[in-house]
C-alpha cells in the first residue's frame, strides 16, 4: 500500500517529528510504502528528519504559520500538487492538521476522479483552531485519532466520518528511573511556554512547597517566535522565590539520558493531543501528575494507578499532589506499574493499528 503523509510546517522539535521518526523504521515490514510531505525543513532543528530520508519531499519554504489568506492557500496547494504530479498516485493521503486536510483535498485533484483517499491525522486539540479552520476536517475521507478526546472531537465536527483510535506511539525504556532517597525530584520536560504548557502555572504551584523538600529539573526550550520566555520564567521563579530549587537544563534531544532520579513528572498544560512526554515518563517507570486538560492525558493517566490528575486550573490542587509526593505521604506507584500502564503505546501496536486501519478503508471507501 502506498501512503503519502503531509505535514504542515514543523521546527523539529515537536511531538509530531517524534512520532514520524519512531513509526518510519515498522512501515516497510507492515508493507506500506511511505513518503513525507513536509513545507519545508525544521527550523530549529533542520536535520531532525535525516533518519527518513530519502523518503522526505519538501514543497514550501521554512517553518511558517497556516496561510490565513485566500492567497496563501492557493499558493500552498498549487506547490503541493506539482509534488504530488511528479509521485506515483497513492492509495492514501493523511494530512496531519485541518488546514492541511483541505489543501491536501484539492491537490489530490492532480491525479483525476476518483480521488485518493484523503485521511486526517491531528496532533493537538482541535479546540484551538479557529472555527474555520476545525471544520475542514469534514474534507477528509476518514481520521486517525491519537486519543479519545480527540476522536470525540471529529465526531461532532464530521459525524458519521470512519475513525481508528490508534493513540501515539513511545518506544520501550530499557532502564527504570530510581526513585531519590532524599529530596523528591520533579520532572518538567516540553517547550517553555506559558500559553499551553502553562509553565509560569508549575513554577507557582511548587512555590508552596518547602523549597529543601524537592527540586524542579526544567527540560526544554521556548518556541522561535518567544525567545523571551525563558527569561521571564527565569524572573518569575527569583520572585517566587523558588529559583534555588529550579535546575533549567536547556533543550535535549535525549532528555531522559540526564535523568538520574525522579519522583513524578509534571504536566500543566491547558491543552494537548496526547501528551507522549507523559507515556515516556510511565515508560521509564516514572509516576505522572498532570492536568485533566482538554485531550490526551485521561487516556494515558489512571489516578493512583500511574499517576493523578488535577484540574488545570487548580494550583492549589497541584501544590497539594506534589507536596504529598515530595513529603511521602502520597502513594507513589511501583515503577513496573507505571511501565505496564503505556505497553498499548508501543511502536509496533500504533503502526499496526494506521496500516490496518488504511487498508480497510482504501476497501471500503
Amino acid at each position: 500500500m502506498r501512503v503519502y503523509f503531509v505535514s504542515p510546517s514543523l521546527t523539529g522539535r515537536g511531538g509530531v517529528e517524534s512520532v514520524l521518526l519512531r513509526l518510519d523504521p515498522l512501515w516497510d515490514d507492515l508493507g506500506q510504502e511511505v513518503v513525507y510531505l513536509c513545507m519545508g525543513p525544521g527550523t530549529a532543528d533542520p536535520e531532525w528528519d535525516a533518519p527518513l530520508r530519502p523518503r522526505v519531499r519538501y514543497f514550501a519554504g521554512p517553518y511558517a504559520p497556516p496561510p490565513r489568506t485566500r492567497h496563501g492557500v492557493v499558493e500552498i496547494t498549487l506547490a503541493l500538487g506539482r509534488v504530488l504530479g511528479r509521485l506515483p498516485r497513492p492509495d492514501a493521503l493523511v494530512a496531519l492538521s485541518p488546514w492541511m486536510v483541505g489543501v491536501t483535498r484539492m491537490a489530490a485533484a492532480v491525479y483525476g476522479a476518483p480521488p485518493p483517499l484523503v485521511v486526517g491525522w491531528y496532533h493537538v486539540t482541535l479546540g484551538i483552531f479557529p472555527e474555520g479552520e476545525r471544520e475542514l476536517v469534514r474534507h477528509a475521507d476518514a481520521h486517525l485519532a491519537i486519543s479519545s478526546g480527540v476522536r470525540d472531537e471529529v465526531a461532532r465536527l464530521h459525524p458519521g466520518a470512519p475513525q481508528a483510535l490508534v493513540y501515539n506511539p513511545v518506544a520501550a525504556a530499557g532502564r527504570l528511573v530510581p526513585r531519590p532517597r532524599d529530596r523528591a525530584t520533579f520532572l518538567y520536560m516540553g517547550r517553555l511556554d506559558v500559553r499551553q504548557k502553562r509553565l509560569d502555572r508549575l513554577l507557582r504551584a511548587a512555590s508552596r512547597l518547602d523549597r529543601d523538600r524537592f527540586r524542579l529539573r526544567i527540560f526544554g526550550a521556548p518556541a522561535l517566535e518567544e525567545q523571551g520566555q525563558e527569561a521571564s520564567l527565569r524572573r518569575l521563579a527569583e520572585e517566587l522565590g523558588v529559583a534555588p530549587a529550579v535546575e533549567w537544563m536547556g533543550w535535549r534531544s535525549d532528555p531522559w539520558a540526564e535523568v538520574d532520579e525522579a519522583t513524578a513528572l509534571v504536566l500543566t498544560s491547558d491543552w494537548e493531543g496526547f501528551s507522549v512526554v507523559l507515556a515516556e515518563a510511565l515508560a521509564h517507570g516514572v509516576p505522572v501528575i498532570a492536568s485533566d486538560c482538554p485531550v490526551g492525558p485521561r487516556d494515558i493517566v489512571v489516578p493512583g494507578e500511574n499517576g493523578y490528575l488535577f484540574p488545570p486550573q487548580d494550583e492549589g490542587e497541584l501544590a497539594r499532589l506534589m507536596a504529598g509526593a515530595a513529603e511521602g505521604t502520597l502513594p507513589l506507584p511501583a515503577g513496573e506499574a507505571c511501565v505496564r500502564s503505556v505497553e498499548r503505546f508501543r511502536p509496533e501496536a500504533v503502526a499496526r493499528r494506521i496500516a490496518d486501519a488504511l487498508e480497510a478503508w482504501t476497501l471500503l471507501l
